[in-house]
C-alpha cells in the first residue's frame, strides 16, 4: 500500500482508521471499503 501506515480500530458502533497519523472516523465498513480504495 505504497508504505503507508493503516490502523484500523473497530469499535461498538463506528470504526476508526489511522493512515500515517491522521484519523478517520468511519461510519460503515462500506466507508471503510471507499477509504482504502482511495489510498492505494
Amino acid at each position: 500500500m505504497n508504505g503507508r501506515t493503516v490502523i484500523v480500530h473497530l469499535g461498538d458502533h463506528e470504526a476508526t482508521a489511522t493512515v500515517d497519523g491522521t484519523h478517520f472516523n468511519v461510519r460503515s465498513l462500506w466507508q471503510l471499503y471507499q477509504l482504502l480504495r482511495m489510498l492505494v
